[in-house]
């Protein structure tokens, strides 16, 4: 959420930019893993 607000300050400068999309990576990667965990303990029951 922060980083939303930080990016409407300001223009995200070339150095800052990998490190958002790094952030933005791995926000989607923990949302695909908990679908994925909650699809799997679906299957197991």
């Amino acid at each position: 959420m922060r980083n939303v607000i930080f990016c409407r300050q300001a223009p995200v400068s070339a150095h800052e930019k990998p490190m958002v999309e790094l952030i933005n990576k791995k926000e989607a990667a923990k949302q695909l893993g908990i679908s994925l965990a909650t699809l799997y303990n679906k299957l197991n029951r």
